[in-house]
Parts: C-alpha cells; sequence; structure tokens
C-alpha cells in the first residue's frame, strides 16, 4: 500500500507501508508476534503509529521487526534448554 501524508504547508510525502497481517506474510510470522513485540515496546509504536485500529509499518522497517523475531526466538531456545 502507498500512503500519501501531507502536512500544513502541503509538503508530501509518500512512502509504501503494511499492516501487521502484511508484515507477518513477508517475515513469515504470526500477526500476534509481532503486535507483541509493539504492545511489549520491543518496537517503536512511534515510528508505527495505530491509524484507525490498523498498524501502518514503513517497509523499510521490516529488518527491524525481524532482528527482534529472531532474538525473541533465540532467547525462548536458550530458555528451553
Amino acid at each position: 500500500m502507498l500512503l500519501r501524508v501531507t502536512n500544513s504547508k502541503e509538503l508530501a510525502v509518500e512512502m509504501s507501508v503494511l499492516f501487521v497481517s502484511d508484515a507477518a506474510r513477508e517475515l513469515d510470522a504470526r500477526p500476534r508476534d509481532i503486535s507483541d513485540l509493539f504492545y511489549q515496546r520491543v518496537l517503536d509504536d512511534q515510528r508505527c503509529p495505530v491509524v484507525s485500529n490498523r498498524r501502518v509499518i514503513p517497509r523499510d522497517y521490516l529488518p527491524k521487526i525481524r532482528e527482534a523475531l529472531a532474538q525473541r526466538r533465540q532467547a525462548k531456545q536458550g530458555a528451553a534448554q
């Protein structure tokens, strides 16, 4: 999805954005796992705000989400041993 944001001086910025379910598909993850990382403040909810009950994720934030998911998986594996 392409999001167009216009400020009060009519400066328009377009960026490619995803929602949690889209990001989960691209990262082969569960949407719940990504949402939990936001609610636990592991991920930046200022950078990815909730708009009309949907979290808007800039495409360039996907590497950070991928990294957080990997760290969470490693922590769970370490705790299981």
